[in-house]
């Protein structure tokens, strides 16, 4: 007479939790990742009155002369105050520098504001949706006809600050956050 080894109650149920954290997990990750890519343009966003009423009027030159250099930040990230600091820290803006929007999803202190930066207030998430802002800070530079032609997210090193300001490429990668 031959005995078949069992396996003990506890290795089964063992496996059968392992199994199942693993098919949940799986099934997590691909909801996850068809959800990030619906909300990330897959070409560059284009800011009109009709994509972000209200904002978009602030936004975008109203001579039409320059790009605008939008920075998506919250008063609570540690990395956007780094960020505003650096660009508090331009003394003197070039002639000619793109105009600056701050965009935070509440209203940020002026002492954190750089000087020459319009706030504007995203309480419903419009531009963060629009623009596809998946870390803070972001920085987008638009054009004159409000196509993002620059997109770059962590804090600005200050010579990609001041290159940005006087038209020129980012000079270097922003520091990781």
């Amino acid at each position: 007479m031959t005995f078949r080894h069992r396996p003990s109650l506890a290795k089964v149920t063992a496996v059968g939790v392992i199994v199942t954290v693993v098919a949940f997990a799986s099934v997590i990750g691909l909801y996850a990742r068809r959800f990030l890519d619906a909300r990330v343009p897959a070409v560059p966003p284009i800011l009109s009155a009709e994509t972000a009423p209200g904002v978009a009027e602030s936004a975008l030159d109203a001579a039409g002369s320059a790009p605008t250099i939008l920075l998506y930040v919250t008063e609570t990230c540690p990395y956007c105050i780094v960020e505003l600091s650096r660009w508090r820290a331009v003394e003197e803006m070039p002639e000619g520098a793109p105009r600056i929007v701050v965009i935070a999803p509440g209203p940020l202190p002026d002492s954190i504001l750089p000087a020459s930066a319009i706030m504007v207030s995203d309480t419903a998430g419009i531009m963060a949706r629009e623009l596809g802002v998946r870390m803070v800070p972001s920085l987008f530079v638009v054009d004159v006809v409000g196509t993002v032609v620059e997109t770059r997210t962590g804090v600005n090193d200050p010579a990609s600050i001041e290159g940005l300001l006087r038209g020129r490429a980012f000079t270097s990668e922003p520091e990781n956050c």
